[in-house]
């Protein structure tokens, strides 16, 4: 029951006297029991385990990973292997196809021949030219060198890594080692190639313009000609020879005559009847059987006593003649050098001095230097006439030729004599001259001055030429043009405002998170026993991981610039290959020695 002293009652006034216990509304129990959305356990989920991902990657160490199969498998070889055989297997369907397509034609066997004629031609040319060349004193060296030239000179589809392949098999060969089958093969295919690229045209041009420029560099080079064989003959005593063989056989020819010679009948009766007639004159003196001369003799001929120095003769004779001439010039009357004017550009001075008063009026120009005045004795105050005057009298020698050169009167600025002329002759029509006509027949034609232009009209702005439509059209455009691009300016400024603050507001976004991320480690941590400079290192660690990469690609690309070319660097590996393959095959066989001499590529 409901009464004064009762059990309800004091719980009830209890009740009324404590304070008011606040209940949630029925909202917010609402909104907290609400059950989430998908995007938001999405969000949830995805920062709990960014951060199970943070953590791990704080507490977790470092572990290099293996280097993968890429990396040790050699890529660029096993790149160059597979293009060479799909190469070779292209080539050879290629080939077949052909083959199974192509007829014989008979312009194709003559083209053959043809060209199987032309490099058999073209080869004999080159052998007649190394045979020239051998002529010349050209060593084999040399032509083996211009025939490595013109081989590398010429490109083809015979490459140099595959020359230099080739070259390690036919080592390998010569090293009596056993190829494989493919290898085989190759070296075929390889030698194919190099005997197509001797028979072609190009390599084949090329070796005979360069032997040909050889021969004729050889040609064009002095050489001396071998002494001839008759100036190692001795020629004088081989004409004294003739000359004494000549005297020898006049000699036997006189006496055989004189033997055989008889005298006519009546001459030799003579003889017989008168012999005292027929004795020698020089036989008549007694004791003078000899043909010489003795004392009966009295003639003597006169023998000249000196012969004369002809040659200092003919000095003395050079040197009076020499003397002679020098008086001659001395003494001879020289011939005045005058100048010569042409009529075009000679002014006489009377022509000058028909105008004299304005010519002694006139001053001299501030062109004219003061250097040539003074060599002729003026100052720069002298009138035109003074220096036509000096002018004139250093010109010539007689008065009857004095005048002035139209280059002399341009070097010191002096009017023309015509130009006066004309100017007089025009004040005198303007004096003289009368019309007839009105306004002209009161009196002479007089020269009339321009209107001054009176003071009011000084003191007045000019007025501004107005603008035509075309030029106010023309201004208007540029006006819209300058307006639209004004426009352009300020709709990009703008853009690049709103871009920049949305982006200021995202990275602040990303900075809250990462606030937020960076304070659930922290407490994290400080639950696990960790001390805040730990948390603090590690974090400055993830950040800093940007650099250490970017280091470390930096390094890498270093590594890589100091590193040769691949192909030069394949290219020693391959060469170093070899020779350590030829150094083990030489030791093999016993020849250390050998071994150790060759030496190794770097």
């Amino acid at each position: 029951e409901r009464l004064p002293g009762s059990d309800w009652y004091t719980s009830a006034r209890q009740e009324r006297r404590s304070c008011t216990v606040p209940e949630p509304f029925s909202f917010d129990r609402r909104e907290r029991f609400k059950k989430k959305t998908i995007a938001q356990a999405r969000l949830e989920q995805e920062m709990i385990e960014r951060l199970e991902l943070e953590q791990l990657q704080y507490t977790g160490s470092f572990r290099a990973r293996p280097p993968p199969k890429t990396t040790t498998e050699k890529l660029y070889t096993k790149l160059v292997e597979e293009r060479r055989s799909r190469s070779e297997q292209n080539r050879r369907e290629s080939i077949e196809r052909m083959m199974e397509t192509q007829q014989p034609f008979d312009f194709w066997q003559k083209a053959r021949e043809e060209e199987e004629k032309r490099l058999r031609t073209q080869r004999q040319e080159i052998d007649r030219i190394k045979r020239e060349l051998n002529l010349y004193g050209v060593a084999d060296s040399r032509v083996l060198k211009l025939e490595q030239l013109s081989w590398d000179a010429v490109q083809t589809d015979f490459t140099t890594i595959e020359q230099e392949e080739l070259r390690i098999l036919e080592l390998r060969v010569a090293a009596k080692r056993k190829l494989k089958e493919h290898e085989e093969d190759r070296m075929k295919e390889l030698k194919a190639e190099r005997v197509k690229k001797f028979n072609s045209k190009q390599y084949t041009d090329e070796l005979e313009n360069r032997l040909r420029a050889e021969l004729k560099k050889q040609e064009m080079r002095f050489r001396s000609v071998p002494v001839p064989k008759h100036v190692k003959e001795d020629v004088w005593g081989k004409l004294e020879l003739e000359s004494q063989e000549r005297s020898l056989k006049a000699q036997e020819r006189a006496l055989r005559l004189l033997n055989t010679a008889a005298l006519p009948p009546r001459m030799k009766k003579h003889q017989s009847e008168h012999p005292d007639e027929w004795t020698p004159k020089h036989c008549k003196y007694p004791g003078n059987d000899a043909d010489t001369i003795t004392e009966h003799h009295t003639f003597k001929p006169k023998v000249k006593g000196v012969v004369p120095d002809f040659e200092n003769m003919h000095k003395v004779f050079k040197l009076q003649l020499a003397t002679r001439k020098q008086e001659m010039q001395r003494d001879a009357k020289r011939t005045a050098i005058k100048p010569f004017y042409l009529r075009t550009e000679w002014v006489n001075l009377d022509d000058f001095a028909r105008h004299k008063k304005k010519y002694q009026a006139a001053k001299l120009g501030k062109l004219v230097p003061g250097v040539k005045l003074r060599r002729m004795g003026l100052d720069t105050k002298a009138s035109q006439w003074d220096v036509i005057e000096k002018i004139a009298k250093a010109s010539t020698t007689g008065e009857e030729r004095a005048g002035l050169t139209a280059a002399e009167m341009i070097e010191f600025g002096i009017t023309p004599p015509s130009w006066h002329s004309i100017n007089n002759d025009i004040d005198r029509d303007i004096r003289h001259l009368r019309d007839n006509r009105w306004p002209h027949t009161k009196g002479g034609r007089v020269r009339m001055l321009p209107t001054p232009v009176p003071d009011s009209m000084k003191k007045r702005p000019a007025k501004e030429p107005s603008l035509t439509v075309a030029a106010r059209a023309r201004q208007m455009a540029v006006e819209k043009e300058m307006r639209r691009k004004e426009q352009e300016r300020k709709k990009a400024e703008e853009e690049a405002e709103a871009a920049r603050r949305k982006r200021r507001e995202t990275w602040g976004m990303k900075e809250k998170v990462l606030a937020k991320l960076a304070k659930d480690a922290e407490e994290r941590k400080e639950k696990a026993g960790r001390t805040q400079e730990e948390l603090e290192e590690s974090i400055r660690n993830f950040k800093n991981m940007d650099k250490v990469w970017q280091e470390k690609v930096s390094k890498a690309e270093e590594e890589v610039k100091s590193r040769g070319l691949l192909m030069e660097t394949i290219k020693r590996r391959l060469k170093k290959q070899a020779n350590e393959q030829f150094r083990k095959h030489l030791k093999a066989q016993g020849l250390e020695d050998l071994a150790d001499e060759i030496e190794m590529p770097q």
